[in-house]
């Protein structure tokens, strides 16, 4: 059953992995998220949603598997969507790893 805490220092190397994953998927056309390696996200935005207390991780036996920071700001890039509008709509970034998808999905 998965887990999901508060992230920790020890996760940031376990979540940038997750970056690396998907900025692969994305370079080779499988996967859409408008990331740019070296801009968004890197190492430093894991340990900034760390630093604000606003890390989570979900575990999947004593795997990271899922990321995400959960605050009520949003980037400037989504100024103009639904959830802008909609100002009850909890706002977060949420990092998953594409192979645990895979996994849970069998």
């Amino acid at each position: 059953m998965p887990i999901i805490r508060k992230g920790t220092i020890q996760d940031i190397l376990h979540i940038t992995r997750i970056y690396e994953n998907i900025l692969e998927q994305e370079e080779q056309g499988t996967v859409t998220t408008g990331w740019v390696r070296g801009i968004y996200p890197t190492k430093q935005t894991a340990l900034d949603a760390l630093k604000a207390e606003e890390l989570f991780v979900m575990l999947q036996e004593k795997t990271v598997v899922a990321a995400a920071r959960i605050n009520q700001v949003q980037m400037p890039a989504y100024k103009y969507t639904w959830f802008e509008r909609n100002k009850s709509y909890e706002r977060n970034t949420l990092w998953v790893s594409l192979s645990a998808q895979k996994t849970s999905a069998e």
